[in-house]
């Protein structure tokens, strides 16, 4: 884990959303996807679990050490998150494990807004064009509707150089949340949208 990081009250951040947010259309997108990779994680690990932002150092020290971070805070620092960075969100428990949190660095993407084209031939083109140095980050993609992909080509189209290391994928339909990962291991769960996105 990195060590400029600042993990947020889920209270706060869906509050946010409700005054501030400008829909999943929006760079509102990573906030919405780091909600349901919360509670994504938490039935995974059966573990409560908290979202994290990293930020550059001097925004950091402008925030409390202790307590919790103010709806007009996550505001004001969400403006000046790490763009250049890796990560856009951290999942990590909320206890401390052998001193430590442990969790799963996220770099979030969206696929097929704004886009004619969104087939399997496409998203693979789309994904080889990503260029990031190698880390332990998890690549997750959120898909719009209409998307048509054959998952089995797809995961083979990933050769050793992928620099992420997992892909997964959201998507929503008929009030169902599916999320995937085809790399390494291939599967799927689906929730209940009211179960996930709360």
């Amino acid at each position: 884990m990195i060590d400029e990081l600042v993990f947020i009250n889920l209270n706060t951040i869906k509050e946010y959303l409700k005054r501030y947010g400008r829909g999943p259309r929006t760079k509102d997108y990573e906030l919405i996807l780091a909600v349901v990779l919360k509670n994504f994680c938490e039935k995974q690990w059966e573990r409560k679990c908290v979202i994290g932002f990293e930020l550059k150092a001097d925004t950091l020290r402008k925030l409390p050490s202790r307590g919790t971070v103010t709806l007009v805070q996550l505001r004001d620092t969400l403006k000046e998150v790490n763009e250049d960075s890796l990560i856009d969100f951290v999942i990590a428990t909320e206890e401390l494990i052998d001193g430590k949190r442990q969790g799963v660095n996220f770099q979030a993407k969206r696929f097929g807004i704004g886009r004619k084209i969104k087939d399997t031939k496409e998203i693979i083109d789309y994904i080889q064009s990503l260029r990031y140095t190698k880390s332990k980050t998890t690549l997750v993609i959120a898909l719009d509707q209409g998307v048509e992909i054959e998952w089995r080509r797809l995961r083979d189209s990933i050769d050793k150089d992928f620099p992420f290391e997992r892909l997964m994928f959201i998507h929503m339909q008929n009030n169902k949340v599916w999320i995937g990962e085809i790399y390494p291991n291939y599967g799927v769960n689906d929730y209940e949208a009211v179960d996930i996105i709360k």
